[in-house]
């Protein structure tokens, strides 16, 4: 492909996967305000249930169920859309978008892991209170590879 295709491919995981990322930060934010308690927002068994903590030990208190339930749809809904609109099937789509969801959250796992590992509260100081640039891309990092692998494996790309 010439380098408009890359270009756009390149945009196109971007977008799936920060959409995705911005979904489980507001699903999250929303419903995690009494994760020590139960859901703040809602009193509702499903409520209580997906404010669990997905990776106390890696994380702390910032992986949820919510999260994941936010982004996931996100990341999967914005990826399928832009590969259905490139004329692609649907399930592989699917395939696609959850797979890159799944990385991403894996991603940003891995990520905290090296964090709690190394006892590093930051991994920079460019952007004071967001622990980092590698905190902003953590999810980029695990799930761009796996969808440019995908796009190859399957002759999309």
């Amino acid at each position: 492909p010439g380098a408009g295709a890359i270009l756009g491919l390149t945009a196109s995981a971007l977008t799936a996967i920060g959409s995705g990322v911005i979904g489980g930060h507001l699903i999250g934010r929303h419903f995690n305000l009494g994760v020590d308690g139960g859901a703040a927002s809602t009193t509702d068994l499903m409520a209580r249930w997906t404010a669990r903590l997905m990776a106390p030990v890696v994380a702390g208190s910032l992986f949820t169920l919510h999260g994941a339930l936010g982004g996931g749809p996100g990341g999967i809904a914005i990826t399928m859309t832009i590969l259905i609109m490139a004329n692609h099937p649907i399930l592989l789509a699917l395939l696609i978008g959850a797979s890159v969801a799944t990385m991403a959250v894996v991603g940003d796992l891995f990520q905290s892991f090296l964090k709690r590992y190394f006892k590093v509260k930051d991994a920079g100081s460019i952007l004071p209170g967001h622990g980092g640039v590698l905190d902003r891309i953590d999810s980029f990092l695990g799930a761009t590879p796996v969808y440019f692998l995908l796009l190859l494996a399957f002759g999309l790309l």
